[in-house]
């Protein structure tokens, strides 16, 4: 009687421990089943709630980016009209002189004086056009840059903050395990 009883508890202690690892490992990879469903759904959301960010900042951006090149703009185009006025005010006052000059010269003389400062009206205006379209070329060449610049920057830091979210998800999923 005793060596049927030793066997029977021998048999009821293996049965339990055979169905305790049996049941401990349908567990475990159930757990680990949800744990990859949960680091997949939180990527997800983080990377959406990062790209929307993202978006933003760099519609952001770009709106204050675009009114700084348009102010810039502006004002050069306020100095060419400036530039023009003054050189309106010279030509004229110029030719105020040359009516003088034509009533004490003859009118050869006048013409080719006319002809001169017509030239030089002409070869100061085009190099105040070429000066002004180089000016609004180099600022938006600056302005494009600047914008590379911050949209790089934040790239990065989108990529970093999306690593530490990451981090921290993989760091929270391990310790709920465990």
């Amino acid at each position: 009687m005793k060596k049927q009883i030793l066997t029977l508890v021998i048999t009821v202690i293996t049965v339990t421990a055979i169905t305790e690892s049996a049941s401990a490992q349908l567990f475990r990879r159930r757990w680990e089943r949800r744990k990859a469903e949960l680091h997949t759904e939180l990527h997800g959301q983080l990377s959406g709630e990062l790209t929307d960010k993202l978006n933003q900042d760099v519609a952001r951006e770009s709106k204050k980016l675009d009114a700084q090149f348009a102010d810039g703009s502006n004002q050069l185009q306020q100095q060419l009209k400036s530039g023009l006025t003054k050189l309106d005010k010279q030509v004229t006052d110029r030719m105020k002189a040359a009516e003088l000059a034509l009533q004490k010269s003859t009118r050869a003389h006048m013409l080719a004086e006319a002809l001169k400062l017509q030239k030089q009206v002409q070869a100061t205006v085009v190099q105040l056009e070429k000066d002004a379209q180089r000016l609004v070329v180099a600022e938006a060449k600056r302005l494009d840059e600047q914008v590379q610049q911050q949209i790089a920057k934040m790239e990065v830091n989108a990529k970093k903050a999306l690593r530490n979210h990451r981090k921290l998800i993989t760091k929270s999923v391990g310790t709920e395990s465990e």
